[in-house]
């Protein structure tokens, strides 16, 4: 059986701010130290951090190093390798490819999908953060981007997936269930729509609406930024 080797990263909680950005550009180092020297290829990472920005950071930590690591080769054969049951694996493969190369906080995987009718489907699905502007400050947008069987010939599934300390604003963007709505979606058509089309309409969408806004805290005087808009008042 082979060895399983843990690494666990602590540090106060009080840190936040430039701090935390400090600490997450020293994760980062060791991160990619370990990933290098013991030819680790997967990460699973859990994270107890109450406070937001430092758990976001390593997050995208995370990503960063892992889309080192991987060559651009093993990740366009894992894409095609969860697309191989597609009805039209070479248009998706390269739908997903170009999707994921231009924004790299986006993994692909396969997941279970569960229909509003409760039946279920194993589906590719690009499932990360992306980089949106609101008021001059850039924040990371969790989503996931569903694709059916059928792609790219129906639209994809888009949805916003809130962390804890995160809560949706519904907009007629965006319902309570995180589900986007979207006119690109809508008129979605198989030879001029594209994964990077819609990514990029979200992305101007959500600045001028944000989808998800902080959660207050209690004592929360202690924390001096937030990595999400605040409530709207």
């Amino acid at each position: 059986m082979p060895t399983k080797q843990v690494y666990c990263a602590m540090w106060s909680e009080n840190l936040s701010g430039r701090a935390g950005n400090d600490i997450a550009s020293a994760f980062h180092k060791i991160l990619t130290v370990l990933v290098e020297e013991n030819d680790i290829t997967e990460l699973i990472t859990w994270s107890d951090s109450c406070v937001p920005q430092n758990r976001n950071s390593i997050i995208s930590t995370v990503h960063k190093t892992t889309n080192h690591k991987m060559p651009q080769e093993s990740i366009d054969g894992y894409v095609a390798k969860i697309l191989s049951k597609y009805q039209y694996p070479d248009r998706a493969k390269r739908d997903v490819c170009d999707a994921i190369h231009r924004y790299r906080n986006l993994r692909p995987k396969l997941d279970t999908y569960v229909f509003n009718d409760g039946t279920r489907q194993e589906l590719a699905c690009l499932d990360g953060t992306i980089p949106v502007m609101y008021k001059g400050t850039y924040y990371h947008i969790p989503v996931c981007i569903w694709l059916l069987d059928s792609h790219p010939y129906n639209s994809p599934m888009c949805y916003v997936k809130p962390t804890p300390d995160m809560q949706i604003k519904a907009s007629r963007h965006v319902d309570t269930n995180g589900r986007v709505y979207l006119p690109y979606l809508h008129n979605w058509n198989p030879d001029s729509s594209d994964l990077l089309g819609v990514i990029q309409v979200m992305i101007i969408v959500f600045g001028e609406q944000p989808p998800v806004y902080a959660k207050p805290k209690v004592n929360s005087s202690a924390y001096t930024t937030t990595p999400y808009p605040a409530e709207p008042s």
